[in-house]
Formats: C-alpha cells, sequence, structure tokens
C-alpha cells in the first residue's frame, strides 16, 4: 500500500501547480493556494483573500481531473468542521453537495470509523456510534449507579473514560428502540487480530433494562460477526472516506465480573459458554479482590 501521506501531499502539489498554469496569464487573479479560507469567517476578515480561495476552489472543482476534488476534499476535512458556515450565494449547488459531504465525513469520523451497514432486529436498529451518542453513554455510565457492577472497578473519572475509549471502534454500534428511535445503550466488539477473537460488550441504560434488549443485540451481532458479515475500514487518500475489509472471527469472548450475575445470565442465554474463571483478578476500594467469568461463543 502507499504512504497515504504522501500521496496525498503530492495530490495538494499538483493540484497548486494546475491553478499556477491555470493563471499564468494573470498571477493576480489566483495565488495558486488552494488553502485560502472560504468560510463565511473567511470573507468578513479577509475579504480580497476569500475571492482568492472561492476563486481556486471553484477551478479546481470544475477540473476534469478527479485528484483535483481529493485535493479539495482534503482540505476541507482538514480545516473546517460541520459547524463552519459558508456564503450559500457565492456556491454553485453541487458545490455545496460536496461541501456538506466532506464536513459531515470529517466530523462523522472519530478515531475508527464504523463502515458496516446498519443491522435490524425484531425490535431493534444497531446503527454506527455519533458523537451525540458517545455523551448520553457516559452520562449513562456515570449516573445508572452500577458501575462497579458493570466494569469490575470504582467510579472515578480515569476509570469512565477508560471504559467509554471502545465505544470509537470500528465494531461499536448504538442500539436503538426501532419504533421510536429511542437510544437504549450500545454492544460492539473489541478486535483482537492476532487471536482471531472478538471481546464482547454491551450495556443497556437502567430504564431501559428486563425488556430482552441486550440478548436480543448480542445475538444479532455475534451472528453477522461469526458469519464473516463485519468490516473494518481501510483508508483511502481522500480523507475520511474509507474502504470495507472483512472482519473474520473465529470466536467471541466476554469478560464479566463474576458479581455481574445479570449480564452472565444474558450470555449464557446467547450461547456463551463458560471458559474460565480468573481468580481475583480485579480489585476495588468496596469488594477488594473478586473473580472475573470468561465466556466463550465459536464459530461453528
Amino acid at each position: 500500500m502507499k504512504d497515504l501521506s504522501a500521496e496525498r501531499a503530492r495530490i495538494d502539489r499538483e493540484a497548486v501547480q494546475y491553478l499556477r498554469n491555470f493563471y499564468a496569464d494573470s498571477p493576480d487573479a489566483c495565488l495558486g493556494d488552494f488553502h485560502s479560507g472560504i468560510s463565511v469567517a473567511d470573507k468578513e476578515l479577509c475579504p480580497q483573500e476569500y475571492q482568492i480561495g472561492l476563486r481556486s476552489f471553484k477551478t479546481l472543482f470544475r477540473s476534469d481531473i478527479e485528484e483535483h476534488k481529493t485535493a479539495l476534499w482534503n482540505m476541507l476535512t482538514s480545516f473546517y468542521s460541520e459547524e463552519t458556515k459558508f456564503c450559500e450565494e457565492d456556491f454553485a449547488p453541487d458545490e455545496l453537495d460536496f461541501i456538506r459531504a466532506a464536513l459531515k465525513a470529517a466530523d462523522t469520523t472519530v478515531n475508527e470509523a464504523n463502515v458496516n451497514s446498519v443491522i435490524k432486529t425484531k425490535r431493534l436498529v444497531l446503527r454506527a456510534v455519533g458523537k451525540r451518542d458517545r455523551k448520553i453513554f457516559v452520562s449513562h455510565l456515570h449516573c445508572d449507579g452500577d458501575f462497579l457492577s458493570y466494569t469490575g472497578r470504582e467510579l472515578t473519572n480515569e476509570n469512565l473514560l477508560k471504559a467509554a475509549v471502545p465505544l470509537r471502534g470500528c465494531a461499536y454500534f448504538a442500539v436503538e428502540r426501532k419504533a421510536d428511535k429511542t437510544l437504549l445503550g450500545y454492544v460492539g466488539l473489541s478486535i483482537r487480530k492476532s487471536s482471531a477473537t472478538g471481546l464482547m460488550d454491551c450495556y443497556i441504560f437502567k430504564e431501559e433494562r428486563k425488556n430482552g434488549y441486550c440478548k436480543e443485540a448480542v445475538v444479532a451481532l455475534t451472528d453477522r460477526a461469526l458469519n464473516n458479515r463485519l468490516y473494518e475500514p481501510v483508508e483511502t487518500v481522500r480523507e475520511c472516506v474509507y474502504k470495507r475489509k472483512k472482519i473474520e472471527l473465529n470466536a467471541i469472548r466476554a469478560c464479566i465480573p463474576a458479581s455481574n450475575i445479570a449480564a452472565i445470565k444474558t450470555v449464557e442465554s446467547c450461547g456463551f459458554f463458560r471458559e474460565a474463571t480468573i481468580r481475583q483478578s480485579v480489585r476495588n476500594r468496596e469488594r477488594g479482590w473478586t473473580d472475573q467469568a470468561i465466556y466463550c461463543l465459536i464459530k461453528l
């Protein structure tokens, strides 16, 4: 695979050279740098540079060379966010569509992108986790009152942040009720490529429990994973745009504090078998050292 950073830099250089050649007879019309600001704020602060940037953008956008649009796309994802305001009257409709698409891609891609299609069950929709979802999840992890039994660790800011990190993974899904699109929690797999296994994680908000949602979500995800229908993202030269690569797993494991009886009953009902017990492996202030149960589900 080519070095993407070097490839992106080459595309930038060629786009700039194209602009210099295009405006060779009137150099003042374009500085040959498409990084000049094109937002509302740029127009207000530096109107002359804004016009140059706008002209550069339009010239590259109308070019027949596809890499010129890639250069623009990477500029947009690097310098702007979805909240950035643009003077819509200065752009053609297809130009605005392009800008919005680039900024949406940048805004929804944090660390690993979930490039999987939506998973639907009888009552649920499993979809990619968004930024707003993560804030809601962290709030529930903090306030539901069961952080200790769920993680085996005491509730501290450090442990809370650690518990939320996997939500950025490529195989983590927000669990949504199909009927009213209410966010119920999350389900996901942390992928261990070296052993072709996934580590199962599921959390349903306290007020939504005892409805079978966790089991329904876990069964749906494990079925897709063990049938090789989950994918990981592969970067492309266009930033925040990915190809898909199949994730091949032989087994899925769940590591559960032995005190979390509800979670143990759930994974057992999903077909997981108890593989091992790691004695006195998790320590917390209230209970001291506790065991951890290891459950496994294998590909048949």
